[in-house]
């Protein structure tokens, strides 16, 4: 009974596996946002494990969340300093139209506000999105902001999926205490996680891997999205670190 228990393959093994490896990837997000202009590199990696997976039986999701963060530092350092001016302009235009509001109910005020909420939305679509594309594709910065906003309108149900996994995570978190103490330890990455599944959905077209949708293959190229993806490159740094751990522990052995 005790040795199924321990088992590596046993569900409750995996599943506790997993958590432990939620909690480790959420205090090194967290750690990593610290510096507050690190917060897009932090999130670029926490992606890139969430999107890429990660193996529960080894330690090896650490390696890929900090070399993901060397290499994507400076592209995501950019898109999230840049991201977070015009975010802060958004709110700031946001406040003085809703002040406005008050007072002004012309169709002219009318129609600024649907075109302001509808630039906020298309912001909104490329931070959703940005990061993961980053962390799994290779591009000039502004191809990534454009094939966000593609990707997230071409794939809105899947983007509505995503926005709701990250609404429900913050309700929670902000009406119930015990969800708020426990989401310092882990939430985070629970969220993240639940929308690396959505992720995972959306890009494996483009990342020519095989998908089923009700029994039959689907594989398709969208030519309005222009992505030199590094998927491969990322599977063979898998590989190398599984090598590496491998080697380790026969080194380890060697010396005992």
């Amino acid at each position: 009974m005790l040795s199924g228990l321990f088992n590596l393959d046993n569900p409750v093994f995996k599943f506790l596996s997993t958590l432990v490896d939620l909690v480790v990837l959420n205090v090194l997000f967290v750690i990593s946002c610290l510096p507050i202009f690190t917060i897009g590199a932090a999130l670029t990696s926490l992606q890139y494990v969430m999107v890429t997976g990660w193996d529960t039986q080894n330690s090896k999701l650490i390696k890929m969340y900090t070399r993901s963060f060397k290499q994507n530092f400076k592209q995501s350092t950019v898109v999230w300093l840049v991201m977070l001016v015009v975010g802060a302009f958004f709110a700031a235009t946001g406040w003085m139209i809703y002040q406005q509001s008050k007072v002004d109910d012309s169709v002219i005020f009318m129609a600024i506000v649907i075109v302001f909420a509808l630039v906020c939305l298309a912001y909104l679509c490329i931070f959703t999105y940005i990061w993961p594309m980053i962390a799994k594709f290779e591009n000039t910065t502004m191809m990534m902001v454009v094939n966000s906003l593609v990707m997230a309108i071409s794939h809105l149900p899947s983007t509505l999926i995503a926005w709701m996994i990250f609404g429900l995570g913050v309700y929670f978190m902000l009406t119930n205490m015990v969800v708020a103490a426990f989401g310092v330890l882990i939430l985070c990455a629970v969220i993240a996680y639940f929308m690396g599944k959505v992720f995972q959905n959306v890009f494996a077209p483009y990342l020519k891997e095989i998908r089923h949708f009700d029994g039959e293959p689907l594989d398709y190229e969208s030519p309005s999205v222009d992505l030199e993806h590094s998927y491969a490159e990322a599977k063979r740094e898998v590989a190398e670190m599984s090598a590496e751990c491998a080697e380790d522990g026969e080194t380890a052995d060697e010396e005992e």
